[in-house]
């Protein structure tokens, strides 16, 4: 699926959003239609925009560069499908296990990061989007952090390392309730991007997603029940496919 009539690019984010968009729909309207549409995007994360040599998400078709939300909504594509009827069912659960784990462990060494968070005044711990240029802050990042969290929360394997990373975002958190965008304005990229330490309805809604009881069943197919009266579907907490521990410990961290 490309970007639009005059995008040829393929994201590996939009390609989740789309499986998602795709297979709850064919879910709920019984179309055959959009769950084969929802199986092309499935087969494209697992193929194309999977990077087979450092065994985890590329940020999109032929681009091989990484971004944050990729390892962490790939974990969740591959743990959030139903393992039986799921559009990406024909991939075992183990390798799909193993796929989230390796992706996860990527982005830990990768994107980890501390900031303080002069908002707070405290030390902030989380994951910057992007790989920083040598000698460039990397940004702890709440919008993203909070889908690292969710992540985590979707794999049985990873409780202390969630915990830790809750407790580490905490210094993004205003007594309004709001969460930061990030700990602190930062230049996050080679090309000048700046993200700010603004209270963010972004990061404030990943953070609702990724607390009960919204991490139980956002994109994760095996909570997906019959239909009921109403038209619309309940919800049920059934088990996902669980990757095996990576090789992180969350307590001893890579330097900022």
């Amino acid at each position: 699926f490309v970007g639009g009539a005059n995008v040829a690019w393929c994201s590996t984010e939009h390609h989740i959003d789309i499986y998602f968009a795709l297979s709850l729909s064919a879910w709920l309207r019984r179309s055959d239609a959009l769950d084969s549409l929802a199986r092309a995007a499935a087969a494209a994360l697992v193929g194309p925009l999977w990077h087979a040599g450092e065994a985890r998400f590329n940020q999109g078709l032929g681009d091989s560069s990484s971004a944050l939300d990729c390892q962490t909504w790939g974990a969740l594509f591959l743990l959030g499908h139903n393992a039986t009827t799921g559009a990406a069912a024909a991939m075992p659960a183990s390798e799909r296990g193993e796929r989230a784990a390796s992706a996860l462990a990527y982005m830990h060494s990768t994107f980890y990061a501390k900031q303080q968070a002069p908002a707070t005044g405290r030390l902030a711990r989380g994951y910057a989007p992007y790989e920083a240029p040598p000698g460039q802050t990397k940004a702890v990042w709440g919008e993203g952090s909070y889908g690292a969290v969710l992540a985590f929360e979707r794999s049985a394997s990873h409780e202390a390392a969630e915990a830790d990373l809750l407790a580490g975002l905490a210094p993004l958190s205003l007594a309004s309730g709001a969460v930061l965008y990030a700990a602190n304005e930062t230049v996050v990229n080679g090309e000048g991007a700046t993200f700010f330490d603004w209270p963010s309805v972004a990061s404030t809604a990943w953070r609702v997603l990724a607390s009960a009881p919204f991490a139980s069943i956002f994109w994760n197919e095996s909570a997906y029940a019959e239909v009921n009266g109403t038209g619309m579907p309940t919800y049920t907490a059934a088990p996902t496919a669980q990757p095996p521990p990576p090789s992180l410990s969350p307590t001893a961290q890579p330097p900022p």
